[in-house]
């Protein structure tokens, strides 16, 4: 058995607040906008760090707007991984044509899908995700299933290896849990632990 190699890979969604940036996590993989947080979560504003940054959107929207901070993302010190080649930034092109002969599909419906592949490619054995929720409509209809293949698929490999799952998703993600919280078929009521949908107590007014 190999060793064992960890990685965190980070989003920009409500349980991002939930990282907690040591040792833990391994290596921190942000996606897109997720440099921002250095700046945005009150929480990750000294202990803060990525190791990657992957980028599969271009630098600029249909209307012209950019989609990033080309400067911001120039001071992260870290390597970017990008779909496409942007200029003013020094990036690295996912191996794309590589990794889909590899695994033999191209079913990337989101950014994210293209880091669990990633992270397949290079043998990590442990994933963590922070900030993935898929709870928006876009995300849960059209990005969902894609995150959840990848993930199936990451399982796959260690189960076939004799390692356990080696998954880690933030509690009050969407992602690998069934539309109404309960296995298809089951009529018991959904109970919520309040810890995990409000870890902060933001519902009961603690502001501080």
């Amino acid at each position: 058995m190999g060793k064992e190699k960890t990685v965190t890979i980070l989003g920009t969604g409500p349980t991002a607040v939930q990282c907690p940036y040591d040792d833990s996590c391994g290596e921190i993989w942000g996606v897109n906008g997720a440099y921002q947080l250095k700046n945005t979560d009150p929480h990750a504003k000294d202990i803060f760090r990525m190791d990657k940054l992957f980028l599969t959107h271009t630098l600029f929207r249909e209307e012209g707007v950019m989609n990033f901070d080309v400067e911001a993302m120039g001071k992260l010190g870290c390597p970017i991984i990008s779909l496409h080649r942007i200029r003013w930034l020094k990036t690295q092109l996912y191996p794309y044509k590589r990794i889909t002969k590899k695994f033999g599909t191209e079913f990337f419906t989101s950014s994210i899908g293209y880091m669990l592949a990633y992270a397949l490619d290079k043998k990590y054995t442990n994933l963590k995700l922070y900030g993935i929720d898929m709870v928006t409509r876009h995300e849960y209809w059209l990005e969902k299933g894609g995150v959840e293949f990848w993930l199936g698929y990451h399982m796959g490999i260690n189960y076939a290896a004799g390692r356990g799952a080696g998954i880690f998703i933030a509690p009050g993600s969407a992602v690998m849990v069934p539309q109404l919280g309960v296995p298809y078929g089951k009529f018991y009521k959904v109970k919520y632990d309040l810890k995990v949908v409000d870890p902060y107590g933001l519902l009961k007014g603690n502001m501080g």
